[in-house]
């Protein structure tokens, strides 16, 4: 039997080839936008994993985030740094963000890349409040949290030949970069105006996959946008903090107007299916 590296690169390889035959290269485009969470996190990932078995040319990941989950993004991120088909992430349209998670998101690609316009960095630990905003984590467990995330940034930033000083600089003082600043510091590849410049720019450059390096062929190429499914569109929607707390207060008067009426059911019923589904939405953290 073939080696299992070769082999996985015979069938990336004929794959491609078919695609070819079936009319051209294919290019998937995802759109993570939103705070990055499991639901996120579940979407994206799933998708890379279909473009390695159904051999795309790349995955693009059109990005604008505030930020998100600790966990989630570095599962997103070890899905990249692992993929079997390259990953180009891209900052987009204009006015949009790769705030906090997203940073790590940009600079885990194989190529990454800016609109216009748009601004990328501020990935210092908060802690998600009541009400949806943030607050600073107590200082023991800040330090903690810094220290591993500016070596885990660093770490993303080296394997993909960025600026590591200013990633780290995103995590400890949250600095922040407009496109071409970004550009000039060496945290992105390029800045393309739409998704039409960004795979004719992109058409013949060259990334390593599995240690071996892989010529793009992306100009002309197919592209085909993959959206989340209605089922995870509904649930990014109840994933937001400031649903979580409303349904937290649901639980809290549904319980309290079951105890103070026993047998009326109906509210208690209700209190508890919310306090279920606040508890699985309410997260610590996020970078």
């Amino acid at each position: 039997p073939l080696p299992i590296a070769f082999r996985d690169k015979a069938e990336r390889a004929m794959k491609k080839a078919d695609a070819s035959e079936a009319g051209g290269q294919e290019v998937r485009v995802l759109s993570l936008k939103g705070l990055i969470n499991p639901v996120t996190e579940r979407y994206v990932v799933r998708e890379i994993t279909r473009g390695e078995r159904e051999g795309a040319e790349c995955v693009v990941l059109e990005i604008d985030t505030p930020g998100g989950l600790v966990d989630s993004m570095m599962n997103i991120v070890t899905k990249m740094l692992n993929s079997k088909v390259p990953v180009v992430s891209y900052v987009h349209p204009t006015g949009a963000k790769a705030g906090s998670a997203g940073t790590f998101v940009v600079m885990a690609a194989h190529v990454a890349a800016m609109a216009p316009g748009t601004s990328i960095g501020a990935a210092h630990p908060v802690v998600l409040g009541p009400e949806g905003g943030v607050q600073s984590l107590p200082k023991e467990i800040r330090q903690k949290e810094v220290n591993f995330l500016s070596a885990y940034v660093r770490a993303v930033a080296k394997r993909r030949g960025r600026n590591v000083k200013w990633a780290e600089k995103a995590v400890r003082s949250s600095a922040t970069l407009t496109d071409d600043e970004a550009l000039k510091a060496g945290v992105i590849d390029l800045v393309a105006r739409d998704l039409s410049e960004l795979l004719e720019r992109i058409d013949g450059r060259k990334v390593v996959l599995d240690g071996e390096e892989v010529v793009l062929h992306t100009k002309g190429a197919v592209v085909r946008r993959i959206p989340m499914s209605p089922w995870e569109r509904f649930l990014l929607v109840i994933s937001n903090p400031m649903v979580a707390y409303l349904l937290l207060m649901v639980a809290f008067y549904g319980i309290i107007y079951e105890l103070a009426n026993p047998g009326a059911i109906f509210p208690g019923v209700i209190g508890v299916i919310a306090l279920i589904l606040a508890l699985s939405l309410i997260h610590i953290s996020e970078p």
